[in-house]
């Protein structure tokens, strides 16, 4: 889906196949619906937004189920502000969860950002959470990469912004499964130039009720010009 100007819509389903919404010239507002690629069946379908204005969503989703691999979701605003509801490329089973990389020139806020490996019993890794602002603040109130899995690793997530950095909850990416071995926690690395970081939990252990368990994720926490809390 492209346009020159402002892009407006409902829901929107492709079950294990891609979504791309391009504006060239406007903004991008889907909170009016649902956009949805999960399959039951093998991969999720990758989704992308793309804007040189606002980004609005409610839910996109991504998961894959049952087999295979989540899709990714990318969001790109190249002017203004990123605003989403629950943004999820986790997985179920025995798949693998995706990649989410929100890009914004302005701020960045979501209720909820996972990637995780849900459920225990099969293998599967998490995706990887990347954020950016280059002139404002990144304003989250979940971010969940862990994975639940036989020999699963945790996703890496990274948030970097010029004002400021706040995850109201909990950031996670540890590596955690009732039996067997666990693979590693993912890393956490925040940055920011001139404001403030606060996080209320950040996890990135292992544990395994039976088995081996893999290595803890590196935390990194870097406020150039405020406080870390």
């Amino acid at each position: 889906l492209k346009a020159n100007q402002n892009i407006v819509t409902g829901n929107i389903t492709n079950p294990g196949r891609s979504i791309a919404i391009d504006s060239t010239n406007g903004s991008i507002d889907t909170t009016k619906g649902t956009i949805d690629t999960i399959s039951t069946t093998g991969n999720g379908g990758n989704i992308t937004l793309t804007s040189p204005g606002n980004i609005n969503t409610s839910i996109v989703q991504s998961r894959a189920d049952n087999t295979g691999t989540s899709g990714s979701i990318t969001f790109t605003s190249n002017a203004g502000t990123i605003t989403s509801g629950i943004v999820d490329a986790s997985s179920r089973n025995t798949a693998n969860g995706n990649n989410v990389n929100i890009k914004a020139s302005d701020s960045v806020s979501a209720i909820n950002v996972t990637t995780a490996a849900f459920l225990s019993g099969g293998s599967g890794n998490a995706g990887s959470v990347t954020i950016s602002s280059n002139t404002g603040t990144i304003d989250i109130g979940l971010i969940d990469a862990r994975s639940n899995r036989i020999n699963g690793n945790g996703g890496a997530v990274t948030l970097n912004s010029a004002k400021g950095i706040t995850v109201a909850t909990d950031i996670l990416t540890y590596a955690d499964t009732a039996t067997g071995n666990t693979g590693n926690a993912g890393p956490i690395n925040l940055t920011t130039t001139n404001g403030n970081i606060s996080a209320n939990n950040v996890f990135s252990s292992t544990l395994t009720g039976s088995g081996n368990a893999g290595n803890a994720g590196k935390i990194t926490a870097t406020a150039t010009q405020g406080d870390i809390t």
